[in-house]
């Protein structure tokens, strides 16, 4: 028998899509006159060709936490879906390995409230033949859905994008804990000084977080330094204050801080607690520290050398301007004697008369009164390196400065050398005439004058 073609002559097909009967009937003579001898019933169905694609879609954020228990979740589609005529393009959002099925939109962006692994699928579909009421969230999965449609073996021409945009969805668990000073107040020494903190113990972490201390400075928190430990060397007074960061590197780039420039506010908008979309956290309050600079300067002594004068002599000095003197410190000038730096006196003003030959230094001190008790003090026993063990600059722990050197002054014993000298007349006895007479002498030694003579007294 010939195979038998529909229609006739080979044409093509004409009669749509649908299920198709053929009947075929054999009979004993031709033009089936006579009796049948057999029927063949064959059943087919014609579809068409299912061109459906969903495309891919990249999702707009990879992390995401959640905040105050929401979080909003989207993806960008790639502009590669072919969405044929009748048909749709919608969005599935699944949770977890199992790809359940827990939202479905026309657009790509869904509000979820609780953490997870979040994929959102692009899904073209014709809603007269597939539909999406048979979708129970919660309980179908997206597997389900692949094998009612062409894509996954099924009978209806649609197609999801299986892998989808991934998204993890995140309880941001980080807390900076608190941090104490280890002093409220530190001193520059030469220039410099030490601050550091001691953490509480109360952060947490988060797997594939980090810590880091920051340093800011002033009332505006602009950073300006930042380490793996709580302990900073800073070069000016001020205030300043540690601070715990806890962050994710992925999520946030600490290369944005530009020292001097950035603040603490400026991360802290970024960061969730503080309004922004980035699971991390920052101890605001942190531990602050006051650092003081007393600077003592330095002084020039208007003379090197002095001479008692009656018993007496005045020294002095000038100051060269490189005194500091913070707020709530004064400033007073201290005299002392020998090597030893004995006290013997003390003044607002950098001069002072004194009655004992010997080697003399005027010192600045800048000190806080309310720290440094300069009644401790006792003239003529205390000596300046006592002192300097009990201020910062001599490892003591009152903030304070004392120039050392100063000024030195050497202040000689009185002496007179002045000297009348000797003279003789050649004329040693000369009588009176008319109650007249003339006398006369000679030098017979010179006298010694001494320089500003009206300044001795012999």
């Amino acid at each position: 028998m010939e195979p038998y073609t529909y229609p006739a002559g080979n044409r093509a097909w004409n009669l749509g899509t649908g299920t198709f009967t053929i009947r075929a009937d054999l009979h004993r003579y031709n033009n089936g006159y006579v009796q049948r001898c057999d029927r063949e019933m064959i059943t087919f169905t014609v579809t068409e060709t299912c061109n459906a694609f969903s495309g891919t879609a990249t999702a707009t954020m990879s992390n995401v936490s959640l905040v105050d228990g929401m979080a909003t979740i989207s993806a960008t589609p790639n502009g590669d879906a072919v969405i044929p005529d009748g048909f749709t393009l919608g969005f599935v959002l699944t949770l977890g390995d199992e790809l359940v099925i827990v939202d479905g939109d026309d657009i790509s962006s869904f509000p979820v409230t609780e953490p997870g692994n979040y994929t959102i699928h692009p899904f073209v579909y014709n809603p007269n033949t597939l539909d999406v009421g048979i979708v129970e969230f919660g309980v179908t999965t997206g597997v389900d859905v692949l094998g009612l449609i062409s894509q996954g073996g099924g009978d209806i021409c649609a197609s999801l994008d299986v892998a989808g945009a991934p998204v993890t969805v995140e309880s941001c668990e980080a807390d900076a804990g608190t941090l104490m000073a280890n002093m409220d107040t530190a001193c520059l020494v030469d220039g410099v000084a030490t601050i550091s903190a001691t953490s509480n113990n109360d952060a947490v972490i988060p797997d594939d977080y980090s810590s880091i201390y920051v340093l800011t400075q002033g009332e505006g928190l602009v950073i300006v330094n930042a380490g793996a430990e709580p302990s900073f060397e800073v070069t000016e007074g001020g205030n300043y204050t540690i601070h715990t960061l806890v962050y994710n590197p992925d999520t946030l780039d600490l290369g944005i801080v530009e020292f001097g420039v950035t603040t603490g506010f400026d991360v802290f908008g970024l960061i969730i607690p503080g309004g922004g979309n980035i699971c991390a956290a920052l101890d605001v309050a942190g531990a602050p520290v006051s650092v003081e600079n007393p600077m003592a300067g330095t002084l020039t002594a208007d003379m090197d050398m002095a001479t008692l004068v009656d018993g007496a002599a005045t020294i002095s000095a000038t100051p060269n301007g490189d005194i500091n003197i913070p707020d709530g410190y004064s400033s007073i000038y201290v005299l002392t004697q020998g090597d030893d730096l004995v006290i013997v006196n003390a003044g607002a003003q950098p001069n002072f008369e004194v009655t004992e030959a010997g080697n003399y230094t005027i010192h600045t001190l800048v000190y806080n009164p309310n720290t440094l008790d300069l009644g401790i003090v006792e003239l003529g026993v205390t000596t300046g390196v006592d002192v300097l063990g009990l201020i910062s600059q001599g490892d003591g722990d009152i903030c304070a400065s004392l120039d050392v050197a100063g000024a030195t002054v050497t202040v000689m014993e009185e002496s007179c050398t002045a000297e009348a000298g000797t003279m003789y007349s050649s004329s040693p006895i000369t009588c009176l005439m008319s109650s007249m007479a003339n006398i006369e002498a000679m030098q017979n030694r010179p006298a010694e004058i001494p320089d500003v003579m009206s300044n001795y007294s012999c």
